[in-house]
């Protein structure tokens, strides 16, 4: 009785080599790649909320890490299933990855998106209007007191008496 022993040399040789090269290439360009599309956006951020006059906290950047290390495990376990594809002959490229990048860099994208939208908006501008509006009425005592008595002429109008701001 003669058993077969699977010896190292054999084994080696069953490997796709070139396969296993072209996931790992393609791999490493996704993770490239989806790191620029989260710096890209990062940088937008910055630039909308400078514009908005926003103040820049150093949680939003710790997000950003966060968000990349995040992205990364999921394209990390889109690879690795990959990598169990590469051993079949009919697969040829690590699909699972570059759809889990595909679906990174679009996330990205529609977060700049938004952020041109919000450039784009008057929001940009509200916190000057808002300070040119408190000084224009004679400071913020003033403006709190009109807000008040034109909220309860509203409520007066619309429900017929203004019980329902006992505010001051």
């Amino acid at each position: 009785m003669k058993q077969t022993i699977l010896t190292a040399p054999i084994f080696i040789s069953a490997l796709p080599f070139e396969r296993l090269h072209l996931f790992a290439t393609i791999f490493l360009c996704v993770l490239i790649i989806s790191l620029v599309a989260i710096l890209l956006d990062l940088r937008d951020g910055v630039a909308t909320a400078r514009r908005c006059g926003q103040k820049l906290h150093s949680h939003k950047f710790r997000v950003t890490v966060a968000k990349v290390i995040e992205y990364w495990q999921f394209i990390f376990l889109a690879f690795m299933a990959d990598f169990v594809g590469a051993f079949l002959p009919f697969y040829g490229i690590p699909y699972l990855t570059l759809i889990f990048g595909l679906a990174v860099i679009m996330i990205e994208a529609k977060s700049m998106f938004e952020h041109a939208r919000r450039r784009k908006s008057g929001v940009t501008k509200l916190p000057q209007t808002v300070a040119e509006i408190v000084e224009f009425v004679g400071g913020t005592e003033e403006l709190k007191m009109l807000l008040i008595e034109l909220a309860r002429t509203h409520l007066k109008k619309e429900t017929g008496n203004d019980a329902g701001l006992d505010i001051v």
